[in-house]
């Protein structure tokens, strides 16, 4: 009996990081790629490049996410920028059992997803949120290294966007839009309000 294949939906998958993941997912065997967005030609296109299907879906509209998710094994949210966008997509997985990845980098979005996390158990769904450059290859890195130190008192991230990575619209939008707004920041076992981008610094890597 020939062994039924899992969809795992890319929202945003033809984007500067969405088809690094489609290239990958599409190898596996028993799987089935689907690159799904808003812009079904550029969704095509890239389709054409690997063994994938394609889907337009709008992930605000919320029939339209419960009818086209409804059978997929998971979802993986590239779709960019996290600022902005609704939890409409990490709802409807978490109350129906479909698991759910996202690559977000705001703290609003992740912290939204996180308090639907006993809804989601409850249904069967794993849900993972922040999978990107930041929290979640920080925070390995972080931990991968508090294990040579006695103590560690304060933990300072730095992120530069790489000259050899196709960085897209919304890698843009995601950086730019914290100009002039706010953030928490623990500086010294203390927790105070800062500005974003006022506080230039130069670092050596």
């Amino acid at each position: 009996m020939k062994e039924q294949r899992k969809k795992i939906i890319i929202l945003g998958g033809y984007g500067a990081v969405g088809s690094r993941i489609c290239a990958e997912i599409a190898r596996i065997p028993y799987v089935e790629c689907v690159i799904a967005g808003r812009n079904p030609k550029r969704a095509r296109r890239l389709a054409k490049s690997m063994s994938a299907s394609t889907l337009r879906i709008d992930i605000d509209n919320r029939e339209l996410v419960e009818q086209e998710l409804a059978d997929a094994f998971l979802v993986i949210n590239a779709a960019a920028p996290f600022q902005k966008q609704s939890l409409t997509v990490a709802r409807f997985c978490a109350k129906s059992g479909v698991h759910y990845i996202d690559l977000a980098d705001d703290r609003s979005f992740v912290n939204g997803v996180l308090r639907l996390n006993a809804q989601a158990k409850r249904s069967g769904s794993l849900l993972v949120t922040g999978a990107s450059s930041m929290p979640a290859i920080a925070t390995v890195l972080v931990d991968s290294l508090a294990g040579y130190f006695d103590k560690i008192n304060e933990v300072r991230v730095f992120a530069v966007g790489g000259n050899q990575v196709p960085n897209g619209r919304a890698s843009a939008y995601s950086l730019l839009s914290k100009i002039g707004g706010t953030m928490r920041s623990k500086r010294r076992g203390r927790w105070r309000e800062m500005s974003c981008w006022t506080e230039p610094r130069k670092v050596d890597f």
